[in-house]
């Protein structure tokens, strides 16, 4: 018989997801998407990178699911990059992309 899970990890568990859902809410409304979007184009770029305060990983939440969607609709690129912060966590920010020009990354 599994032993049943204990009270403070499902509360946890759930703290957590409120969280990232929360904070995904935050940064991926559609409206504050938009205006990041043109403020990049207006300034020559033809990228625009979306990343978290905090080194979240928010590619899981509902927001972001549906912001990429959306995206995704608007004939725009996207994909989730990985990158280490100074103290060593990972974040994960969303790139996205509406030109046909490509940067290397740099090793």
């Amino acid at each position: 018989m599994k032993s049943p899970v204990p009270p403070l990890k499902v509360a946890l568990e759930q703290s957590t997801r409120e969280a990232l859902e929360a904070a995904a809410a935050m940064l991926f409304d559609p409206n504050g998407v938009k205006h990041a979007l043109l403020r990049a184009a207006g300034e020559g770029y033809d990228t625009c990178t979306l990343a978290p305060e905090k080194p979240l990983d928010l590619s899981q939440t509902r927001a972001a699911q549906a912001i990429v969607d959306r995206l995704t609709k608007e004939g725009l690129e996207t994909e989730w990059a990985r990158r280490t912060t100074p103290d060593g966590k990972t974040a994960v920010d969303l790139v996205v992309r509406w030109g046909t020009r490509r940067i290397e990354p740099v090793s």
